[in-house]
């Protein structure tokens, strides 16, 4: 019977840690479908145009990510108000396809959403050119 439930356990664990592996990668959409879909939902509650100051490589290069984090002042807001003067940025584990990483002096779009305490936190990054390409709504901002 402990044989029983240890293989019940372990094949949950294992089952639960790989729907959780699905479930991120399938949530990271082209940047265009992602935008869309931050708009539909009224999770952008912010766009912020940032100026880089900082990047790093928060992990290792995959075959279709290289996953990195990046911080930037933010050089005037296009959406929102009261936002903050740094924002700290990067894309997910699974970003789908090889985003463009930025490098000190770069101009990038930031939107951001409200978490459960109240505090601007990056949505979703576009460099400035995608920012112009996929969305509509900063025609005439940039």
């Amino acid at each position: 019977m402990v044989r029983l439930w240890s293989f019940v356990a372990i094949a949950t664990l294992l089952g639960l840690g790989l729907s959780v592996d699905a479930h991120a990668c399938r949530m990271n959409l082209p940047p265009e479908q992602e935008l869309a879909r931050g708009y539909e939902a009224g999770a952008i509650k912010a766009i912020a145009l940032v100026r880089v100051e900082t990047a790093h490589y928060a992990s290792a290069a995959s075959r279709d990510a290289h996953q990195w984090g990046a911080h930037g002042r933010v050089v005037r807001s296009l959406l929102g108000t009261d936002l903050p003067a740094e924002i700290e940025f990067g894309p997910g584990l699974c970003v789908g396809r090889r985003a463009p990483e930025p490098k000190p002096g770069d101009a990038w779009v930031v939107y951001l959403w409200i978490d459960h305490t109240g505090q601007y936190v990056s949505w979703l990054a576009l460099t400035l050119d995608e920012a112009r390409e996929f969305d509509p709504v900063l025609n005439g901002r940039l």
